[in-house]
């Protein structure tokens, strides 16, 4: 027995840091001052880091190796931009449709309140002249609208004060959740750079590294 337990401490270590690949969302605490990074299943990631007056942003692709984290960043031409998501739902009218829109911060996905949401025949110009309808997310983020099936798309345009207005077309025939992430103006891309990290644990749901330059200890807890 004994033997048992001396192989098995011994090959700990391997079965620690012999993984190569992670997926998800992992985020330091919530503070003034953190980072989140998204790992995706084919080596790329997505980073955001924030400050009270900033947030850095970047993509790349992520390596582990030797019981190292390293993340080496692409040129700004292949950032993510302000981005939606959609997905269709089932109508509870054949007449009508409902759209369910919610609204997040890009850079620590929280919702964002009293967000402007319009919709407009040509993509949105002019405040005053181009507005079909519209109103602004909850106290939650949210926005519901119930409206007449139309066989023509719309433009929609979400605007927050501090973030980058962003348009996409919309159709009308059917019901959808929309999710929408938003990117701050006081985005600084970060490029063509290398972030290494010493790993002291790393498993499906939480990541403990210390930054070879700065020498803190960080523990990313995953989100999602």
């Amino acid at each position: 027995m004994k033997k048992i337990l001396i192989i098995l401490i011994s090959i700990l270590p391997i079965i620690t840091f012999g993984q190569k690949a992670l997926e998800g969302k992992y985020c330091s605490p919530q503070d003034y001052i953190g980072f989140c990074i998204e790992f995706n299943n084919d080596s790329t990631f997505i980073y955001n880091s924030w400050t009270c007056l900033s947030n850095d942003v970047g993509t790349g692709k992520y390596k582990i190796n030797s019981r190292q984290l390293i993340l080496k960043f692409d040129s700004t031409e292949n950032f993510i931009a302000n981005r939606h998501e959609i997905e269709n739902i089932k109508c509870q009218s054949r007449d009508s449709i409902n759209l369910i829109f919610k609204v997040y911060d890009s850079s620590d996905s929280i919702k964002l309140p009293f967000a402007n949401i319009v919709f407009s025949q040509n993509k949105f110009i002019n405040y005053a002249d181009s507005i079909d309808f519209g109103k602004a997310t909850d106290t939650l983020g949210i926005a519901e609208f119930k409206l007449l099936k139309q066989s023509i798309d719309k433009w929609v345009t979400v605007t927050y004060v501090g973030f980058k207005d962003y348009s996409f077309k919309i159709n009308l025939m059917n019901c959808h959740n929309v999710e929408i992430y938003m990117n701050p103006y006081n985005f600084w891309e970060i490029e063509n750079e290398t972030f290494t990290y010493d790993i002291k644990k790393i498993n499906k749901n939480k990541i403990v590294i210390i930054d070879q330059e700065s020498k803190n200890k960080i523990l990313l807890k995953r989100t999602e």
